[in-house]
């Protein structure tokens, strides 16, 4: 502070007495005495220093407008000094002492106004620090149940935060440690989140081979029991025949011992119709022999069929399976675009409306996103 406003602070706090005999003359004195003062006032502000980052300067700046309201002081004391018999000069002197009040009131806080600014830019920082360090602090509880990606974004976006002096002053080392041990803790989380979601891959995969495998066994059982069926029934209709062979041949036997005495033709007749009867077994064997290989090809067929179908249902699940999750990444990528695009916008507007930088913005977004900032939301 020069000469000039040392001598202005010094004599801050002394205002002249009030003797005048009338009003004109009484606030005609104090008008021209507060001019004077007012001038060294304003001289004095104009040298005050605006660097509030220095203590010394605050202190100066403080104390300053601290002595101008001092002046008011001395300004009723003068006022005081009136004669009680002059009441019309008091009263007069009381309205003009109220007008100066407020204008010295108005001297004090342009005197303040630098210190005014920093401290509110000081209360808005620290705010921004105790906000960074709770983020970084509770870290462990913003990370419960992420995604690799979404724990990815989050590293990243720890990582990128511009923690400076201008910024956060002397908490700088405090939240350089504390982001270096928070994002030490996000990448211990990350893989532990890409063993957990490669381990539901893998039971995934384990339960889909577990099905193919089952339907696979449950299509070959189907096929073993129909080609058990059709045995069993070439083998109950060999024993038929065998059966009807036996039945025949003891007919004949019969007959023919009945038939000893008959005449040759008789004989004849009966030899011609075992002829006959064996030729049309054999027949009917070979008739038989044929229908069990055929069911035995439409048993082969039907078992190739069903495992077409099996393979034709198992590509169409997997087809299915693809599609939907070409599907939900399309929609996730979707999604992610118009989230960032309204950020982006809504970045742009606190930007353009507040003067604020684009990391302050990005800031408050990452806040607003968070849910940091209550009665506010992004709505998507």
């Amino acid at each position: 502070m020069t000469e000039q406003t040392a001598d202005t602070a010094t004599a801050l706090a002394t205002f002249p007495k009030l003797n005048l005999p009338t009003v004109t003359k009484i606030t005609e004195e104090m008008n021209a005495s507060f001019k004077t003062m007012y001038t060294r006032l304003e001289a004095g502000i104009a040298e005050l220093p605006t660097d509030m980052s220095v203590k010394a300067n605050r202190e100066l700046v403080a104390s300053y407008a601290y002595r101008i309201s001092r002046t008011k002081t001395g300004l009723d004391e003068a006022a005081k000094g009136v004669s009680s018999e002059a009441k019309a000069i008091v009263d007069s002197v009381n309205k003009e002492r109220g007008e100066l009040k407020t204008t010295l009131d108005t001297l004090r806080d342009k005197a303040r106004a630098a210190l005014d600014a920093w401290e509110a830019a000081e209360t808005h920082r620290k705010e921004r620090v105790r906000n960074l360090m709770s983020d970084l602090v509770h870290v462990e509880i913003l990370i419960v149940g992420k995604a690799s990606n979404q724990l990815e974004l989050m590293k990243d976006t720890f990582s990128s935060i511009d923690i400076n002096a201008d910024l956060f002053g002397d908490d700088v080392e405090a939240l350089n440690e504390e982001r270096k041990i928070a994002v030490t803790k996000i990448s211990d989380e990350i893989e532990n989140a890409k063993r957990r979601e490669e381990e539901a891959r893998e039971l995934e995969e384990f339960r889909r081979q577990k099905a193919e495998r089952e339907q696979a066994e449950a299509a070959a059982a189907e096929a073993k029991r129909i080609e058990e069926e059709a045995a069993a029934e070439a083998e109950r209709q060999r024993i038929e025949r065998e059966r009807i062979a036996t039945e025949a041949a003891a007919k004949a036997a019969k007959d023919a011992e009945e038939r000893v005495a008959a005449a040759e033709r008789q004989a004849a007749e009966a030899e011609a119709r075992r002829e006959r009867e064996a030729q049309e077994a054999e027949t009917r064997r070979e008739r038989e022999a044929a229908e069990a290989k055929q069911r035995e090809i439409d048993a082969a067929e039907r078992a190739a069929a069903a495992e077409r179908k099996r393979q034709a249902d198992e590509k169409a699940e997997a087809d299915r399976l693809k599609l939907a999750q070409e599907k939900a990444d399309q929609e996730r990528a979707a999604d992610l675009a118009h989230r960032k695009k309204l950020n982006g916008e809504a970045m742009s507007s606190l930007i353009k409306s507040t003067g604020i930088t684009e990391k302050e913005a990005q800031a408050v977004i990452i806040a607003i996103y968070k849910g940091q900032i209550p009665h506010v939301a992004i709505t998507y």
